[in-house]
């Protein structure tokens, strides 16, 4: 045991308000994802930087920026909320084993059905909770403890997570079999470019792989429209709106009956699918067999 420092006790409670204020970098918002109001923030966090004896944010800059010392804690309070986490998790496995499973919306659709009825199939005392986000907010859901593991692509290794790798994707460019005639069997970024595009929200990580391969060759695609729903994206190109880039596993169906013109990409273009958990998670023993049950470790 060892005493705590008696600031340190009385900074304790400020300190999830000062973590939603540095993520959301918006008193406001923060004040909004905490139900309280926003001058309740602010006294708080005045309030926090007054125990600490330093300024965290810099107020005059808009969004709130986090100056040096508010930039060193939040890297304290994000492990320190990891370690809670995992602590909060291990307690719940000694109860109703439930295992809360983040996948993507395309992986939900295509890849979860099989590899969480083959994992119940075998544990079938196992409850399993499926939660469908962008990769951006799956990572966050880890990080938060809403779930405890997750499928996503290309993720932000700077995040205190540890990421195993699982497969990876193959991505294709996809059109209306009436849209473009003169394209042929395989096509470049370069011959797509100038077309009208169909394509994944920010946050996801088909978007965050198709805008970096086009910026590499300096050329921006053509927006048309932003979705977070495949379904709402092939049904666009279905009717000759635009072309998209997605994964080829999500347009398999599409393929076999003709009703997409599915097209390698020259580039060779793929995404890294990982597995994302909190560090000190591996172990548990639910989280555990269901690495073992996917074959990654």
């Amino acid at each position: 045991m060892f005493n705590v420092d008696e600031r340190i006790a009385s900074s304790l409670p400020y300190l999830r308000v000062f973590y939603e204020v540095a993520s959301c970098r918006s008193f406001t918002r923060a004040a909004e994802r905490l139900h309280i109001s926003q001058p309740a923030v602010t006294r708080q966090i005045k309030r926090l930087e007054a125990i600490l004896g330093v300024s965290l944010f810099d107020r005059g800059s808009s969004p709130v920026q986090l100056t040096p010392a508010g930039r060193s804690l939040l890297g304290f309070v994000e492990r320190s909320l990891s370690l809670l986490e995992e602590a909060h998790h291990l307690l719940e496995s000694y109860r109703e084993p439930t295992l809360k499973v983040g996948a993507t919306r395309g992986y939900s659709k295509t890849t979860m059905p099989r590899i969480l009825a083959g994992f119940q199939e075998e544990n079938p005392k196992v409850r399993i909770v499926l939660s469908v986000d962008s990769s951006q907010g799956l990572e966050r859901g880890v990080l938060e403890g809403v779930i405890d593991l997750a499928f996503l692509a290309n993720p932000d290794h700077r995040r205190p997570l540890l990421f195993l790798p699982f497969r990876e994707e193959e991505l294709v460019c996809i059109a209306s079999p009436s849209f473009v005639a003169d394209l042929g069997e395989r096509v470049s970024l370069a011959d797509v470019v100038d077309y009208p595009f169909i394509v994944r929200e920010k946050g996801s990580g088909t978007h965050k792989m198709v805008m970096e391969a086009f910026e590499a060759m300096g050329r921006k695609p053509k927006v048309l429209v932003e979705a977070s729903s495949p379904e709402f994206i092939k049904e666009w190109v279905k009717a000759g709106k635009g072309l998209s880039i997605v994964t080829a596993s999500s347009v398999e169906e599409e393929r076999e009956e003709g009703k997409l013109r599915v097209l390698p990409i020259v580039e060779g273009l793929h995404l890294d699918v990982y597995v994302a958990l909190l560090r000190g998670r591996r172990d548990e023993p639910l989280i555990s067999a269901f690495l073992r049950y996917l074959g990654v470790r």
